[in-house]
């Protein structure tokens, strides 16, 4: 459709959210020394930036270790963890190593998903654009603001054909 009227914009967002997903997380400490934002001990509440955090970990990790012996030593000692001759010929043998030392350590905990809510949360929504004016949606808005901006995109638009003698 797209193809054939390319002077159309998409818009795809939602009024709001509802849920707010939980991942709680015992038996593994991803509180490291390196200033990951969770404590230490007991159940623990996983939260996107802490996530984030634990992938760079990851990454740092890899990045510092050249043989799989310090990459193993170095997992250990950052995550404290103790793996397993099975997992690290996992590790070794793997052609995504990030993806498999998270399956790996995130599989030596305990870990549960919920959802917070069943109500609206007061999270913000994406809204995707693509097409004439999409750069008036790349930042944030307030959901109000979405059908003004339209709007103005129509004003500027039917002014635009109209001609002057």
């Amino acid at each position: 459709m797209l193809k054939k009227n390319p002077d159309t914009l998409v818009l795809v967002t939602a009024d709001h959210e509802t849920g707010g997903l939980i991942l709680n997380v015992s038996g593994l400490n991803l509180a490291t020394k390196k200033g990951l934002s969770m404590p230490i001990g007991g159940s623990q509440t996983v939260d996107l930036e802490t996530m984030k955090n634990f992938q760079k970990e990851i990454t740092q990790v890899i990045s510092h270790s050249s043989n799989i012996n310090e990459l193993k030593n170095s997992i250990e000692k950052c995550f404290e963890i103790t793996l397993t001759p099975t997992e690290i010929n996992s590790i070794e043998d793997s052609q995504d190593r990030h993806s498999t030392i998270f399956k790996v350590i995130v599989g030596k905990a305990n870990c549960t998903a919920k959802w917070s809510t069943t109500e609206h949360t007061d999270a913000l929504v994406p809204i995707y654009a693509y097409g004439p004016g999409a750069e008036h949606f790349s930042e944030v808005l307030d959901n109000t603001d979405v059908p003004k901006t339209i709007l103005q995109l129509v004003e500027i638009s039917s002014t635009s054909l109209i001609k002057t003698p």
